[in-house]
C-alpha cells in the first residue's frame, strides 16, 4: 500500500511537470514559428518603386515606394497594391532583399480591389527565392494571429504582429481588419498567418489618426486568388460594372434589395424590389464585395438566385466589365492631360461631359491659361467630341495655332451646386499620346 501511494505521488508529480513544461515551452514554440514565417517572408517579399511622369486623375507625379510579394515564379508575377503600382503609365522596378533592381511592367490593376500585379522577367529571379503560399480557401477568423511584413517608414523587411480583429465593408468592399500595424511602406506587402505561414491578405491601409496603430486593413487574399486564377487561364479578371443600387438598412447595412437600375434592359431581367440571394454556383452573398467577387470571370453568362414578390426564382443574363486600367489612354497637349472621366453606376441618368482634365504640367501653356485639373471638357473651338481619337485628330490639325477650349467645373455653396462654364484661349503645342490602345492605333 505504501509503495502504491508513492507510485501515485510520482505519477502526479510527473503529470504536474509535464503540464508545467508544456505551458513553459509552448510560447517558445510559437515564437519559433513566428520567426520561421517571417524568415520565409524575406525570400518572397520585394521592395517596389514606381516613377510616374504623366499621372491620370488618381495619381501625382513623382517616385513612390511600397512592398509586394512573389506569387508565381514561373511567370514572374509580383502582387502589390493598386495604389503602389498606380493607375497611370509608370516605370516600375522591384528589388528582392540583397538583390539588384529588376525592371518590370504593370500587368494588371484592379478597379475594385486595391490590387495590382507587376510582371518581371522570370530569369531574373534567383533560385533561392520562393513563392508565397496563399490561403485561397476561406477567410481567417477573428482572433487569428497574423504578421504584417514590409518596409514601414523605410525600415526594410520588417515584421509586426497582431490578430485579425474583424472584417468590414465600411469602405465599400469587404476587407480584413487587423491590429498588426500597417504603416507607409507596408502597403502591398503580405499579411501572414502566424499559424500556417500562408498569406491571408495584402497590407493596404490604416486609420489616419496619429495615435491609432490598432485599426488597419488588408485585402483578403481569397479575392486575389480568383484574379490570379483567371489571368493564368488567359481570361479577363476585370470586375463587372454593378449598374444597380441596393437599399441600405440604417441598422443592418446591405439588404440586397434593388432600389435603382441603370443598365440596359437587355442585359439581365432584374427589377426594382428584387432581392439578390446568390450567384448560382457560389456561396450566398453577405456584402457587395462578395457579389463582385462571385461574378468575376462570369460577366458574359451568369445566373442569379433572387426573391421576387415573395417567390424565389432564377434569372440569367450578363453585365459589362470595367475597362482594363492598363489600356487606359489619354492626350497630353499644351501641358494638360485629357482623358475619359471616371464613370459612375448612374451615368445613364446624369449628364456630364465624357472627358476630364486629369493633369496640368507646371509651367505649361495650360497652366498659364488658368486651366485646372478635374475640369470637364465641353468643347474645343465649338466642336464637341465623343472619342479621344476624334480629339487627337482635331488637335493634330491645330498644332501651332490657338483654339478656344470650353470647360466646366462644379461650383456653388451649401444651398446650391452647379456647373460653371469657362472659355480659355490655348496655343496647341507638345501633342503627345499617353498609354493604352490610342497610342497603338495612331503611331
Amino acid at each position: 500500500m505504501v509503495n502504491l501511494h508513492v507510485a501515485k505521488s510520482k505519477l502526479i508529480f510527473v503529470g504536474i511537470c509535464i503540464i508545467y513544461w508544456t505551458y513553459l515551452i509552448s510560447p517558445f514554440t510559437a515564437w519559433s514559428d513566428d520567426e520561421a514565417h517571417f524568415k520565409k517572408a524575406i525570400s518572397y517579399t520585394v521592395e517596389v518603386t514606381v516613377h510616374i511622369q504623366i499621372p491620370f486623375m488618381e495619381d501625382s507625379q513623382g517616385f513612390y515606394e511600397g512592398a509586394g510579394f512573389l506569387v508565381d515564379k514561373k511567370r514572374g508575377w509580383i502582387v502589390t497594391n493598386a495604389h503602389v503600382a498606380s493607375k497611370s503609365p509608370v516605370e516600375a522596378s522591384v528589388i528582392f532583399k540583397d538583390g539588384d533592381p529588376i525592371l518590370g511592367k504593370v500587368l494588371y490593376v484592379d478597379p475594385y480591389l486595391d490590387l495590382a500585379i507587376i510582371e518581371i522577367p522570370p530569369e531574373t529571379i534567383s533560385k533561392d527565392r520562393f513563392e508565397a503560399t496563399l490561403k485561397c480557401d476561406g477567410m481567417p477568423k477573428v482572433g487569428h494571429p497574423v504578421g504584417a511584413f514590409g518596409h514601414p517608414w523605410d525600415f526594410p523587411y520588417t515584421g509586426t504582429k497582431g490578430i485579425i480583429s474583424g472584417d468590414t465593408s465600411h469602405f465599400g468592399r469587404h476587407m480584413l481588419q487587423t491590429d498588426a500595424p500597417i504603416n507607409y511602406g507596408n502597403s502591398g506587402g503580405p499579411l501572414i498567418s502566424l499559424q500556417t505561414g500562408k498569406v491571408v491578405g495584402i497590407n493596404t491601409m490604416s486609420v489616419g489618426a496619429d495615435d491609432d496603430q490598432n485599426t488597419n486593413f488588408a485585402e483578403p487574399i481569397t479575392y486575389v486568388c480568383r484574379v490570379l486564377g483567371l489571368l493564368k487561364r488567359g481570361k479577363d479578371p476585370s470586375p463587372v460594372k454593378i449598374t444597380f443600387n441596393f437599399l441600405i438598412d440604417p441598422f443592418k447595412g446591405d439588404t440586397f434589395i434593388i432600389s435603382n437600375i441603370y443598365h440596359k434592359n437587355d442585359l439581365i431581367d432584374i427589377k426594382i424590389d428584387d432581392k439578390i440571394l446568390r450567384v448560382i454556383g457560389e456561396d450566398p452573398i453577405k456584402n457587395e464585395g462578395e457579389l463582385v467577387h462571385a461574378l468575376r470571370g462570369k460577366a458574359d453568362n451568369f445566373s442569379l438566385d433572387i426573391l421576387r414578390n415573395g417567390t424565389q426564382k432564377m434569372i440569367s443574363g450578363k453585365l459589362e466589365t470595367h475597362d482594363l486600367i492598363t489600356k487606359r489612354k489619354g492626350i497630353l497637349v499644351s501641358g494638360m492631360l485629357i482623358s475619359n472621366r471616371s464613370m459612375t453606376r448612374d451615368d445613364l441618368v446624369i449628364n456630364l461631359p465624357k472627358f476630364n482634365i486629369h493633369f496640368i504640367q507646371p509651367g505649361s501653356s495650360a497652366e498659364k491659361a488658368l486651366i485646372n485639373k478635374e475640369d470637364y471638357l465641353e468643347s474645343i473651338s465649338g466642336k464637341a467630341f465623343h472619342s479621344l481619337e476624334g480629339i487627337y485628330t482635331f488637335l493634330k490639325e491645330q498644332e501651332g495655332k490657338e483654339v478656344k477650349v470650353k470647360l466646366s467645373s462644379f461650383d456653388g455653396s451649401d444651398e446650391s451646386y452647379y456647373l460653371t462654364h469657362y472659355e480659355h484661349i490655348l496655343p496647341i503645342d507638345d501633342l503627345i499620346l499617353v498609354g493604352g490602345v490610342l497610342e497603338e492605333k495612331t503611331k
